[in-house]
């Protein structure tokens, strides 16, 4: 479910029509609605979605074929496996040369993890020929600190090639209401103090009865998260 977030649907938009390569950087905390808000802005587009996870180099490259070969030339073509990353990105470029192509890898940090070259390959073919492409790579991270190590900080390799990047925080109370909608203003602000703005967790509330402060326990009354 896509809530709010107008502001940085704006921005991925923005970045989509400039007309030149783009080198997005997305990241945050798990469960704050990153992949919600990159499928939402990716409808209607010409676009690549890889979701990483955590397994071995070759099964990932694979799954990342199997993606990139369904997109291009159709589902007859998914079994095919590339040799190496080089190879599929070098493709990727090709595709985009007069046309915009939206590639996203989400949870890229899985990807340097199971392939720690690939911050530093990407950096080597951003500078040869992904730049000179209508491509936008958006690299989609939840763990800040190895997002900051391989693509942000000052030391990583991709540092100075992003055209953007953009810290997802949590959703404030007034775009947050949405989920409690059906409470009294009173009850909102008491769920909201009890649940915070993480999407992914206000998405699994369960909403039994109204909140009533003079419960016992935790004080949330009926309210809790079916996780």
């Amino acid at each position: 479910m896509f809530y709010d977030r107008q502001q940085e649907f704006q921005l991925l938009e923005m970045q989509y029509r400039s007309g030149q390569a783009e080198l997005f950087v997305l990241y945050g905390r798990r469960r704050v609605g990153k992949t919600e808000l990159l499928t939402h802005f990716c409808k209607g587009k010409r676009h690549i979605f890889f979701v990483a996870d955590l397994n071995a180099e070759p099964n990932l490259r694979a799954g990342f074929s199997r993606v990139v070969n369904t997109e291009l030339f159709g589902a007859q073509a998914a079994g095919g496996v590339y040799a190496t990353w080089e190879e599929i990105f070098l493709l990727l470029a090709q595709h985009a040369q007069t046309e915009r192509l939206v590639v996203v890898l989400d949870e890229f940090t899985y990807l340097v993890a199971a392939h720690s070259p690939l911050a530093s390959l990407l950096q080597r073919l951003w500078d040869s020929d992904l730049r000179h492409s209508q491509l936008m790579l958006i690299l989609c991270g939840s763990y800040v600190g190895i997002m900051e190590e391989a693509v942000l900080g000052y030391k990583a390799p991709l540092y100075g090639r992003r055209t953007w990047q953009f810290l997802l925080e949590t959703l404030g109370f007034h775009d947050a209401r949405p989920f409690f909608i059906n409470y009294t203003p009173e009850d909102q602000v008491r769920a909201y103090a009890v649940f915070g703005g993480t999407p992914g967790y206000l998405q699994s509330l369960v909403l039994a009865q109204p909140f009533e402060p003079g419960d016992s326990g935790s004080g949330a009354g009926a309210w809790h998260l079916s996780l």
